[in-house]
């Protein structure tokens, strides 16, 4: 019988010892599969990514304008803050935040337009009784939105002020060209005194208009400088109208009589009115917008390319998986070649033709195919039962699921060869575990993790699984080379570490 022959039976003796071994343990299959699975298949369930709403009690002095406005202010702030009402004692709303019947107490400034006119801004203080540093951080991105919303409502009221009806500002446009008139005929008539006069009421008007449209056209001018918009506009066209008239109203009242001059002021005054026309014609339609949508120009509209929406249990799924075969498959190889040894199975290997590559060969295809079967069952139970999505091909998910099966019994493998009993091999799986999910992008995304401690996170089978898992189901793209790669490193490497170590061993033995 040729080697290659004896070589492939001694192997699959092998196959056969690990695989009835296996289910003469159905306790531990299930205890190994189901309970992790279940474990972060609830962490999956439970866990919702969405913003804390925290019960906020505001202080603020009594009979302030600020106190009278505060539940308004926050009205459009529902999501974040459940309004418990606004106090002016502030030593019994710290008490509440002590015995955590509230959440957060903000302070409004004491003299805000005081520190306003002094050149300062004025403060609101937020205290808060978090431990967690998380709930931390999101009580000062919701006094920022506080914050904010205020500020939105100071420019909106300033906008509305500065904002007269149409009808009052046609009367002004209208008042400045019978101004206009007047003066040309008096400047004909050569009566200067009124023609003075006259250009002195006009000025007043033209000021009028501009206060009224200011504010307004100011945001606009903001805006349109903010896009880099070249193209005309008539918030535009009306702001340089308006401008050219103040000019040259101006230099109309500070003119004198005289034959070249009154020619000069004659041409100015047709030059004015037609600025004028031009100015009634735009500031219509410039008066009709909100001022809310003038102090927000922008909103956002957040759209996502995927064709399908992942719920937080789609997205876990994935990462659970790869975990829970990983273990698996770390858990089976690193108690495979301890038990040969503690049942003294090693002790034969002395005097029996078996080799380290063979033994091994054995052991890797029937815990692959062990993990392959239970990999199926578990990959149909997430696309059918829970009907996660599966975008991608099978074929590209079945390689990332071998290639994760071959590096996590790699690890096993080297375990078992460095682990002197169950108990010493157990404790290296759980540990191999609890750094997948921490390192593994289980409970964090890689890049939340600080630099030189990634290096970990790719030192570990399920790293790698969990990504190529959730772009081959969630998104149906090609199973990345890098990461392919990433895995066949792993366990070539780790495998040829343990070939080496076994060999050392049952030379050893012989």
């Amino acid at each position: 019988m040729s080697n290659p022959f004896r070589s492939f039976i001694r192997a699959s003796a092998f196959w056969r010892k690990e695989i009835f071994e296996l289910l003469r343990q159905p306790q531990m299959i299930l205890t190994l599969v189901l309970g992790p699975f279940l474990i972060l298949f609830l962490f999956g369930v439970a866990y919702r990514s969405q913003a804390p709403v925290f019960k906020t009690l505001f202080v603020a002095p009594p009979n302030s304008a600020l106190a009278q406005h505060i539940e308004e202010y926050t009205s459009g702030m529902k999501g974040e803050f459940t309004f418990e009402g606004v106090t002016s004692d502030e030593q019994a709303a710290m008490e509440r935040l002590r015995s955590g019947s509230v959440d957060l107490i903000i302070v409004v400034p004491q003299n805000a337009l005081k520190e306003i006119s002094a050149n300062k801004q004025a403060s609101f203080t937020i205290y808060s009784n978090q431990t967690d540093p998380i709930q931390a951080n999101w009580t000062k991105y919701y006094g920022y939105v506080l914050v904010n919303e205020i500020n939105r409502r100071v420019l909106q009221s300033v906008v509305q002020q500065g904002q007269t009806n149409f009808a009052q500002l046609q009367d002004r446009v209208k008042a400045a060209r019978a101004n206009i008139a007047t003066i040309r005929s008096a400047l004909e008539k050569g009566d200067t005194a009124t023609a003075n006069a006259q250009a002195a009421e006009l000025s007043t008007n033209v000021d009028l208009v501009s206060v009224a449209a200011g504010a307004t056209l100011d945001v606009l001018s903001g805006v349109q400088q903010t896009t880099g918009s070249p193209e005309s506009s008539q918030a535009a066209d009306a702001g340089s109208a308006l401008a050219a008239v103040r000019q040259d109203a101006a230099a109309m009242g500070s003119s004198s009589g005289g034959g070249s001059a009154a020619a000069t002021r004659l041409q100015n005054l047709t030059k004015m009115d037609q600025e004028l026309a031009k100015l009634e014609t735009n500031l219509g339609a410039v008066q009709k917008v909100d001022s809310a949508v003038l102090v927000n120009p922008f909103t956002d509209q957040v759209k996502n390319v995927l064709p399908i929406t992942i719920t937080p249990v789609d997205f876990f799924a994935p990462a659970v998986l790869a975990l829970l075969l990983q273990h698996l498959a770390v858990t089976f190889a690193a108690l495979s070649i301890v038990q040969e040894r503690t049942e003294g199975t090693l002790e034969l290997f002395r005097v029996s033709p078996l080799a380290a590559s063979e033994a091994l060969l054995g052991k890797y295809v029937s815990y692959l195919v062990f993990g392959g079967i239970i990999a199926a069952l578990l990959s149909a139970l997430l696309v059918y039962v829970l009907h996660v999505p599966m975008l991608g091909n099978w074929i590209s998910f079945t390689v990332v699921i071998a290639l994760l099966l071959f590096a996590s019994l790699s690890i096993g493998f080297v375990i078992s060869l460095v682990s002197r009993n169950d108990s010493q091999a157990v404790q290296y799986t759980m540990l191999v575990l609890l750094t997948s999910v921490f390192f593994g992008g289980f409970v964090l995304a890689l890049s939340m993790i600080w630099g030189p401690a990634r290096v970990i996170s790719y030192l570990l089978p399920a790293t790698y699984a969990t990504i190529l898992l959730r772009d081959v189901m969630l998104q149906g793209l090609a199973p990345s080379p890098l990461l392919i790669d990433g895995l066949v490193v792993i366990g070539v490497v780790l495998c040829l570490a343990a070939w080496l170590m076994l060999r050392r061993i049952i030379a050893r033995s012989q």
